[in-house]
């Protein structure tokens, strides 16, 4: 079978989708918004200058945890024109060793559809009762500028899926990519420990402050300690974020790589 595979709409998806035997996959990882749109990207943070930074799509499709087991990984997007599915395949096919496969899933960016995606994976992972420690899912649907139709799916997307998610086995699954924030660039974190956020401020101030638009990892990480975080608050911050770029063979937490 082709390690790359284009689908487009659920009827396609779905009939690709069973042809594989998905107990012999050490992960199934899905990504939502994922996809490569262009080479740099320029944004703004408030009371501060524009930001630009590399395209860490790559990284969102076929995050490094990863790579070096038997992974089958699904990107749901909608790709708006043929010369964008072709530049996403140019820039997945150096990465696919033969340890991976790759699905595109073309489908319109609307709440329902990617309820229907998911539903449809969720049942294809139950009847191959698949751990739920080998199934991850990520939203990365974020918009520089969006438009309200943009801001309506940013609001609603993740607090949809982890609903959906949460009648299932598979309620832990779920994460979401903390967005433009230049020293978050590249992590990712828990959906339903949604307690982090009400430390994030803290944590960007501090960030920002000391490492300014550096990106957070294993090296700089110590920059939150004896700064005045509560003390469990920053622990579980630490325990439910992780790095999308970090080449470990399993997904370690910020804390597991520390401690």
């Amino acid at each position: 079978m082709n390690q790359y595979i284009a689908t487009t709409g659920i009827d396609n998806f779905k009939e690709v989708l069973s042809r594989y035997d998905l107990s012999e996959f050490k992960c199934i990882y899905i990504s939502l918004g994922s996809k490569y749109n262009e080479r740099r990207i320029e944004y703004s943070i408030p009371n501060q200058q524009s930001v630009t930074k590399m395209s860490n799509a790559t990284w969102q499709m076929i995050p490094g945890f990863t790579r070096y087991k038997k992974t089958l990984s699904i990107c749901i997007d909608r790709f708006e024109n043929e010369d964008i599915k072709e530049e996403n395949k140019r820039m997945i096919l150096p990465l696919l060793e033969d340890n991976i496969h790759f699905i595109v899933c073309d489908i319109d960016g609307t709440i329902q559809l990617f309820e229907s995606i998911i539903t449809l994976i969720i049942e294809r992972v139950c009847i191959f009762s698949i751990s739920p420690e080998n199934i991850i899912i990520v939203n990365y649907l974020r918009f520089i500028s969006p438009n309200h139709t943009e801001n309506y799916l940013e609001e609603k997307l993740s607090p949809s899926i982890q609903k959906l998610l949460s009648k299932t086995d598979y309620s832990n699954c779920f994460y979401e990519w903390f967005g433009y924030q230049p020293n978050l660039y590249n992590i990712i974190y828990r959906y339903n420990n949604r307690i982090i956020y009400n430390i994030l401020s803290s944590v960007c101030k501090i960030l920002q402050k000391k490492i300014r638009n550096d990106e957070l990892s294993a090296i700089n990480i110590n920059v939150l300690f004896g700064e005045s975080i509560n003390t469990q608050f920053l622990e579980i911050f630490l325990k439910n974020t992780y790095d999308i770029s970090d080449l470990h063979d399993t997904m370690k937490s910020f804390y597991n790589t520390i401690f």
